[in-house]
């Protein structure tokens, strides 16, 4: 190792300046007190002066660093200046009582610094210059922990002058020592607070023989249980109140977002060592906060990764880092934590004129490209640091809670729990409710079947079973009614939250109104809502559990039923402060009996709702403008209904949607709607009425309608191959029947394509779904349909009815194969289809067993029909008739995915499986091979060629995007979709051979592709494509 240190020229000496002066000035000298510096006092106490008494915010940061390109892109002439790095996130240090960051550097004069020379021995190397330091003194930062593997870096002497450095600075330091004599802790007093703060590393850069046995243990501060624990014991010996332990940790956990098996083993050594907080820091990404229970029963908080806080490090999951800000308060005479906010931060290359700025969320502005990249990742980070929802300020889920909300004495030690959760839901750390899904409050489950739940639970890693007796040895928590149980402590979590709060219900209609709002209202406010039809007691249980203090607006689907009254139990987790109403129709018949008591158990939701409440009712609905609504303020939305509060008029279509205005205290305002159907518009009024009552101008709620886009299988016009689907198969009434097939009339067809509506049955359609059915023949009999394929054992009455016109092709089917071959042999290009039925007949299923998509697969993971399964190189997620590849676990350059996995065909590659990869160079598919989804093989820069086989039908968005090797690409007759960005920015890209069956290819498909030949058969689509976007063209 050798190092060295440039000197400057000599330089000769100034003269005496008063040489320079005719007559002093007039005053007398005077001594002042010194600048303030932080320095140990006599009785061994860092001591900062008190703003006041009893409560001190704390600022923590992770890793600063000053890499080599930030150290460059820092050098002027010669000389460096930092401070602009800091420029953004000094005032969050003012406004802090102590801020603390770990300085993962040495200050080392004689060595050469990174930016100088990055590796040393072969080893990365940390030395920064004296302006460094520098920075972060103006920065604002109070104390820094040392603690690292570069500690070695520059020897000996750099430790010694490290510290030397650090000292003259002014600033509190811990985890590096100049010898045995020194404590390995450090006292801080804030605010008459004492804290005692710890730094420990696990690992010394593979340097550690620079250093003696007895120099490790004199200079270097690593960690081992034992000595942490000693460690801890002297500083509450020495009368620390609170203890701050940052450790360095997570070698194996590098750029991961979740901490590894051996950082959750030491934090729980910490905690039950005495830390109160635990601060991770080294994998250069942010880590989840956390809570783990000490073995003296305290909820020690954990910061598993803050990640880099200064850095040039190219990584994006490096660039997303944070300020975690911790409130402490000395109450009854003992500290706590009684608040933690967490900063999300980000570090661009540049911004505002400055190199590698720290970034904070409220600074990053505008909607160019960069900005909305940042939001991105702060959206990303905040995500990733505030996932278990347990912050201080949140509600947690610990014993003493549970018991709280159960009305139980308190246990006499604590324990936190990750949520709450019914058995087959649960989860590692939870408590687990053992008792069959249901919303049903008059259910019980069968005592046999309840040591199989409690197994279940406890296999999938729950900590603790709520049931009504105890069950084995497993940990149990006794009580009479486990749903009333679960439902006082939802009640208890949702009872701390004080989110404006939008529930949906109704039997038609509810999860398109529920998209609807959620769009408009998240325009403006901070939303939290249910994904996909989370609308029943089990989930919406669950995501209320997920709420944040953060939160402004809450929006939530509520199930209608069955069971009767099933709104009013789910309404009263939720309390909801306005609820819309969308339809009362004939859904779920057969249970309800009649339609009355459908909008009976509807009106439930008034249970959980406050006086001042309000319903958003629909006035073309005949049950809802008849009602009776007493002592609760009632508005009304409606096309035909010429009262209504907010009413639509002058209703256009337009070609990928519809206009309409809304007529609504004696104001007219435009709308547009990007999707079709009357029943939308009503859906769009009631986002409108909600929008406004929640505080949203007009034009607020309309810029948040025309947001708005279909998904899934609800109503959702995509194409694929040249052929546009309108898919609506995730529930069948009726109403929505008759209403699907006008919306699609109304839907232009391009060219000689033909609208075919596929047609399954209505399912708990009661006494009258043989009628039920009719009316939908004679529905379709009457509409602008060429052609009509009915499957099912009660789609029959469908095809009857519609024969009745003889220009309509109609055709019957009693099974789902029959139907799907049928169609495969009658489509054709330009075609537009419906697929409307109920949910069980699994539409979506022939869907993609048509084109090759996988809308199916989301219902098999919400009902536990798939499971996990790997091989030595990859993770595969079985279903019912086929398996994907959802991971990548090999570092082989040559990958082959196998046709079949536990017998089951492998279709899929499931997203962002391989993006990055810094090792697949090729990828051989089997002819099972269906689909490659969005970002499969992003950045896997050392692929050179793709062949894909006859299999193939679809290549999803940005499926190879920024491949920069990629060079050639053979497409197999047979795909039929090329996606949006497939290709793009693969800039070394040749030769791409698409077959005649492509029939779609998104838009930049084949982005910053400048070297790029489209081969395939003159005439063809691809050729089409080619001279249309000005790509070279070559037939074959």
């Amino acid at each position: 190792m050798a190092f060295w240190n440039t000197k400057k020229p000599q330089t000769p000496p100034e003269p005496d300046i008063r040489t320079y002066e005719a007559e002093p000035p007039h005053y007398e000298p005077v001594e002042h007190p010194p600048r303030f510096r932080y320095a140990l006092s006599t009785d061994g106490v860092y001591r900062k002066p008190a703003l006041r008494q009893d409560k001190a915010l704390l600022s923590c940061v992770g890793d600063m660093l000053a890499e080599e390109k930030l150290y460059k892109s820092h050098l002027i002439g010669g000389r460096t200046d930092f401070h602009d790095v800091f420029t953004f996130v000094r005032p969050y240090f003012a406004a802090s009582d102590l801020t603390v960051g770990n300085l993962e550097t040495m200050l080392c004069a004689a060595a050469p610094y990174t930016g100088e020379q990055y590796k040393v021995d072969g080893k990365y190397h940390c030395n920064a210059p004296q302006s460094f330091l520098d920075a972060v003194r103006q920065a604002g930062f109070d104390f820094l922990m040392l603690a690292n593997n570069h500690n070695l870096d520059c020897g000996a002497a750099g430790i010694r002058e490290t510290l030397n450095r650090i000292d003259d600075a002014g600033l509190m330091r811990t985890g590096l020592f100049a010898g045995p004599a020194e404590r390995r802790f450090a006292l801080v007093e804030v605010n008459g607070i004492r804290l005692a703060l710890l730094s420990w590393s696990t690992w010394y850069n593979r340097n550690e023989t620079r250093l003696t046995d007895e120099g490790r243990r004199a200079l270097l501060n690593e960690y081992a249980p034992d000595r942490a624990a000693s460690d801890i014991a002297a500083a509450r010996a020495a009368g620390a109140e609170f203890v701050l332990t940052y450790i360095h940790w997570g070698v194996d956990a590098e750029y991961k977002t979740e901490p590894s098996a051996s950082m959750r083993r030491m934090a729980q050594e910490l905690a039950d060592a005495g830390a109160d907080y635990i601060v991770g820091s080294h994998t250069h990404s942010v880590q989840p906060h956390d809570l783990i229970t000490a073995r003296d029963g305290r909820i020690v908080p954990v910061a598993w990764s803050m990640g880099n806080f200064v850095t040039s490090e190219l990584m994006s999951v490096s660039r997303s880092t944070g300020i975690l800000q911790i409130e402490l308060t000395r109450q009854n005479g003992k500290v706590r934590v009684t608040g933690e906010t967490f900063i999300p931060c980000y570090i661009p290359d540049s911004a505002c004129g400055l190199s590698y700025p720290v970034l904070p969320e409220r600074s990053i502005t505008g909607e160019g490209k960069q900005a909305m990249q940042m939001k991105e990742a702060i959206k990303k980070v905040k995500g990733i640091f505030t996932k278990n929802g347990n912050m201080t300020g949140e509600w947690i889920l610990t014993k003493k809670n549970i018991c709280a909300a159960l009305g139980l004495p308190a246990p006499a030690a604590d324990e936190v729990y990750t949520k709450l959760n019914f058995a087959m839901d649960a989860r590692p750390g939870c408590v687990a409710l053992v008792s069959d899904i249901t919303s049903d409050k008059n259910y019980r489950t069968p005592r046999e079947k309840l040591p199989e739940l409690a197994e279940t639970a406890m296999q999938k890693g729950a900590k603790l079973l709520l049931a009504t007796e105890q069950i084995g040895d497993y940990p149990c928590m006794v009580v009479d009614d486990t749903f009333q149980a679960y439902a006082r402590i939802v009640r208890a979590c949702r009872a701390c939250y004080t989110p404006k709060t939008i529930s949906i219900t109704g039997s038609i209609g509810k999860t398109t109104a529920t998209e609807l709002i959620y769009t408009v209202v998240s325009s403006k406010f901070n939303t939290h809502r249910n994904t996909g039809s989370a609308n029943n007691f089990r989930y919406c249980g669950s995501v209320v559990q997920d709420l944040k203090q953060e939160h402004q607006v809450y929006v939530q689907e509520l199930m209608e039923g069955p069971p009767y009254g099933a709104a009013a139990s789910i309404a009263q987790l939720v309390r909801p402060d306005i609820a819309v109403m969308t339809l009362v129709g004939t859904s779920h018949m057969e249970i309800f009996g009649s339609q009355q008591r459908i909008w009976e158990s509807c009106l439930g939701v008034q249970e959980g709702m406050p006086a001042d409440g309000v319903l958003i009712l629909n006035g073309d609905d005949p049950f809802q403008r008849n009602a009776e609504i007493k002592d609760r303020k009632a508005l009304y939305y409606g096309i035909a209904d010429e009262r209504a509060d907010y009413r639509a008029v002058n209703i256009k279509n337009l070609e990928m949607g519809m206009s309409f205005d809304v007529q609504h205290d004696g104001t007219v305002t435009p709308v547009v709607l990007h999707c079709f159907g009357q029943h939308n518009i009503l859906y769009a009024l009631a986002a409108f009425a909600a929008g406004k009552l929640i505080g949203m101008t007009d034009k607020e709620v309309t810029d948040g309608i025309a947001r708005y886009r279909t998904s899934g299988i609800r109503q959702n016009l995509v194409s694929y191959g040249g052929v546009r689907l309108y898919l609506d198969c995730y529930n069948a009434s009726v109403e929505s029947m008759q209403s699907a097939l006008t919306t699609v009339s109304a839907i232009p067809v391009n060219g000689q394509g033909r609208r075919i509506a596929v047609l399954a049955d209505i399912k708990e359609g009661g006494a009258d779904v043989v009628e039920y059915h009719r009316q939908v023949g004679r529905a379709a009999a009457a509409s602008q349909f060429n052609a009509l394929f009915c499957y099912g054992d009660d789609a029959r009455y469908i095809a009857e009815e519609a024969r009745a016109n003889a220009a309509l092709d109609v055709h019957y089917f009693p099974t789902k194969a029959e139907l799907t071959d049928a169609l495969r042999a009658y489509i054709r290009e330009q075609d537009l289809l419906l697929f409307k039925g109920s949910h069980s007949m699994e539409l979506e299923d022939v869907v993609d067993k048509l084109f090759g998509t996988w809308y199916h697969e989301e219902f098999e993971r919400y009902d536990f029909k798939t499971r996990e399964f790997k091989t030595k190189d990859l993770a595969f997620r079985l279903y019912t008739d086929h398996a994907v590849v959802t991971k990548k676990l090999t570092t082989l350059a040559d990958v082959e995915i196998p046709a079949c996995v536990e017998e089951l065909p492998v279709t899929g590659i499931e997203r962002s499986v391989f993006s990055g990869s810094k090792y697949t160079e090729s990828v051989t598919f089997p002819d099972t091979l269906t689909n490659i989804r969005y970002c499969a093989f992003y950045k896997t820069n050392k692929l050179k060629t793709v062949t894909t086989p006859p299999s193939v039908r679809i290549i999803d968005n940005s499926a190879f995007s920024t491949c920069a090797n990629l060079c050639t690409v053979e497409i197999a007759e047979g795909c039929t979709h090329l996606g949006y960005r497939a290709f793009g920015n693969c800039k070394a890209l040749e030769k791409i051979t698409i077959p005649a069956t492509v029939r779609q290819i998104g838009g930049e498909c084949f982005l910053n592709c400048e070297k790029l030949t489209i081969h395939g058969k003159a005439g063809s689509y691809a050729e089409q494509y080619a001279r249309g976007h000005s790509i070279p063209f070559c037939a074959e």
